[in-house]
């Protein structure tokens, strides 16, 4: 189910189907996702609405998040990312969530 604040079908700038596109390609690449992979493809399930909770914050949304909840969680992902009392691959696994999400707020146009 769509949030009451959200175009249906939209999540951020992107289209909910050029979100799944992307998790899909990265889903597909070959061999072991590097950490940031992992927390990219995580950030675009959580933004389709195939997870319920935050992929850093561990928030329930118990429906797709809108994009104010799409914000604080890429918000939440760069803060850790950057926290030097977290191990590398923690922060790396933030990065690539905090990527995913800017690029689903239109805050960059490179792909995860």
């Amino acid at each position: 189910m769509a949030p009451a604040d959200a175009p249906l079908g939209r999540a951020g700038v992107r289209t909910l189907a050029t979100v799944e596109a992307v998790a899909a390609r990265l889903a597909a690449l070959p061999g072991l996702l590097t950490a940031e992979e992992l927390g990219s493809l995580a950030a675009l399930e959580w933004v389709a609405g195939h997870r319920s909770f935050g992929p850093v914050s561990g928030f329930d949304t118990m429906e797709r998040p809108n994009d104010a909840i799409i914000r604080a969680e890429e918000r939440a992902a760069r803060r850790k990312s950057t926290h030097e009392d977290r191990d590398g691959s923690v922060r790396r696994f933030a990065a690539g969530v905090a990527s995913a999400l800017a690029w689903v707020l239109g805050e960059t146009d490179e792909q995860p």
